[in-house]
């Protein structure tokens, strides 16, 4: 009986056996993407709810149903879900590099050239972020410790203030971890650049491509 099949060598990169070696990580990685999909799924489909159970409210019965008033609070709930949906996928988007980039001047630089400046753009996100999370624990330090202050918050829903910086914090946080990971990718050569590259414009130059070759083939049959 042989034994299990070893993983495939690539002597271009930087480590003989990469699946070994980051197995594991990439199969954690893989779960906390999907659980970044789930949650950010939930969120959308809780702002599409509440924002059609307001309309629905404010139409058909005069803005109060049960004793609530969806038309009051709806608003502030549903921009508060959208904060924390574009908080928490900041990190997951530029983890997949689908962030727009512009790169027309430094495409015209030679490979070397271009990729000593996506690590220095990657650099400098890593500070912004870094940067804005401490701006974010700041805030959140400032109404926790307060007690006054702890009990601050939105308008209608009163979520506290506390809350909403210590998100944002973490959120940067994780901003700033994604993008270090993406400096040894784009070092290593796994990654070309932080923002989204020309994969999309040959996705559709594929797909057009496999669309003409099927139109074709049917045509010829015919």
């Amino acid at each position: 009986m042989q034994g299990a099949k070893a993983a495939p060598c690539d002597p271009a990169l930087p480590y003989p056996n990469p699946y070994l070696r980051f197995g594991m990580f990439r199969t954690f990685r893989r779960g906390v993407e999907w659980i970044e999909e789930s949650i950010m799924a939930y969120m959308l489909a809780a702002m599409t709810a509440v924002a059609f159970f307001a309309v629905i409210v404010r139409r058909f019965f005069g803005g109060e149903i049960w004793g609530m008033k969806p038309s009051i609070w709806g608003l502030e709930l549903t921009l508060y879900i959208f904060l924390f949906f574009i908080l928490f996928g900041m990190s997951y988007v530029l983890r997949k590099g689908v962030h727009i980039g512009i790169d027309v001047l430094v495409n015209l630089l030679p490979k070397p050239a271009r990729k000593f400046f996506n690590i220095l753009a990657t650099l400098l996100t890593v500070l912004y972020a870094l940067l804005l999370s401490r701006a974010g624990y700041q805030a959140y330090d400032k109404f926790w410790s307060v007690k006054v202050l702890r009990t601050k918050g939105s308008d209608e829903l009163a979520i506290p203030f506390f809350f909403t910086y210590g998100f944002l914090s973490a959120a940067f946080f994780m901003l700033a971890v994604t993008a270090a990971f993406a400096i040894w990718e784009i070092w290593t050569g796994r990654r070309e650049s932080l923002t989204a590259g020309h994969e999309a414009e040959e996705e559709v130059d594929a797909a057009v491509a496999s669309s003409s070759a099927g139109t074709a083939a049917t045509e010829g049959k015919r």
